[in-house]
């Protein structure tokens, strides 16, 4: 943090407002400190995230660990990021605090997504999507553009979950 060319801003944790915008934002072993971190990773005010969580596979959450309020796979970030406008664009895992990280393009990555201690993810901003369901339960996917426009298409979702299924209901 000592080089010049990066800055350093505070963000609330409760809101994500943070001091001022900025290119990227970096939550690493954070988000499974908050109560609801929603809030704060919707209210991030950058077009880029990494974001680190402990791997719920290789460590199961317990009330045991101090100050944790959970852990995650990496379905559930994705659909965390995904509620919260963000958009998963790469995947890695690190087996320990002082271990290489592994990018998803590893072809031990389908292994190591459940093994390694921490998840790493690379997103970017979009508009939050949900999926509803219409009164022939037909599923109908919305979603909102920045101007606050709502693009709405019935049948099979517009965009697809990285492990391949369709946005999370709500």
């Amino acid at each position: 943090w000592r080089d010049p060319a990066i800055w350093h801003y505070d963000v609330d944790l409760e809101t994500g407002a943070p001091d001022k915008a900025a290119d990227v934002a970096v939550t690493f072993e954070i988000v499974e400190h908050l109560n609801d971190p929603r809030p704060m990773l919707r209210g991030l005010q950058c077009a880029n995230l990494l974001i680190s969580v402990p791997n719920e596979h290789a460590l199961p959450w317990s009330p045991a660990i101090a100050h944790h309020r959970r852990h995650y796979t990496a379905d559930q970030l994705a659909d965390l990021l995904e509620e919260c406008g963000w958009r998963v664009v790469l995947w890695a895992s690190q087996a320990g605090p002082e271990s290489e990280v592994v990018p998803a393009h590893s072809s031990t990555w389908a292994n190591r997504r459940r093994q390694d201690r921490t998840l790493i993810a690379q997103a970017v901003r979009c508009a939050p999507r949900v999926t509803v369901t219409n009164h022939t339960d037909e599923p109908v996917t919305a979603s909102q553009a920045p101007d606050g426009s709502v693009d709405v298409q019935a049948g099979a979702p517009a965009w697809t979950h990285p492990t391949g299924r369709a946005p999370r209901s709500v």
